[in-house]
């Protein structure tokens, strides 16, 4: 066969170039088998030859949850954090080395959370991921983030706003003077409700 003939049938008759060198077209097609195969999640000779095999997404989560532990980082933050990591355990196939975690798995994993009606947890998903993947690159322990070219996740605000009647129809009913008196200083300012609780 000539070097310029190299090429992939896929199992749906559909050919894929693999260019010109030989040996590179056989590792291509040896892998593009174990990929069809739903090999790919078992450990490679590489891997134990590299010492990847130890560095699963499971192992590095646990290592990640540490550094977490030397944030500065409020109570309510952490209890999220562990909500994310049970979530990503969940979605996310953690046995897999971490350099062997593809773009593709982070997708389905976010598509996943996003396909249960929580786009708010997809999307905080999706953020937690992109930190994780990004404190292994800092630990050498990987070389690229497969999150940061996802899409970011899209949240509809399904809250309307009050319109001036109802406000006023609320500020009438209501009993409390210092209610209706940071209702009346929230309209004339401006003032988020944050603000007004703030003040006080």
């Amino acid at each position: 066969m000539p070097a310029s003939d190299l090429s992939l049938v896929s199992s749906i008759r559909r050919e894929y170039g693999l260019g010109r060198d030989r040996h590179a077209a056989f590792a291509q097609a040896v892998e593009a088998n174990l990929h069809i195969a739903q090999l790919t999640t078992k450990t490679r000779l590489v891997d134990r030859l590299t010492g990847a095999k130890e560095r699963t997404l499971d192992v590095w989560m646990t290592r990640y949850a540490e550094l977490l532990e030397q944030r500065t980082l409020a109570d309510a933050t952490r209890r999220s954090y562990k909500s994310l990591d049970k979530i990503i355990r969940e979605k996310m196939p953690v046995e897999k080395s971490l350099s062997a975690i593809t773009t593709l798995d982070c997708v389905t994993a976010i598509q996943a959370v996003t396909g249960e009606g929580k786009a708010r947890t997809a999307q905080a998903v999706r953020s937690h991921l992109k930190d994780i993947f990004r404190e292994a690159i800092a630990s050498g322990w990987l070389e690229r983030n497969p999150v940061e070219v996802t899409r970011a996740v899209e949240v509809k605000i399904k809250r309307a706003r009050l319109d001036f009647d109802t406000f006023m129809a609320i500020y009438k009913q209501t009993k409390l003077d210092w209610l209706k008196n940071a209702m009346a200083l929230a309209i004339v300012s401006s003032q988020r409700r944050e603000d007004r609780v703030k003040v006080g």
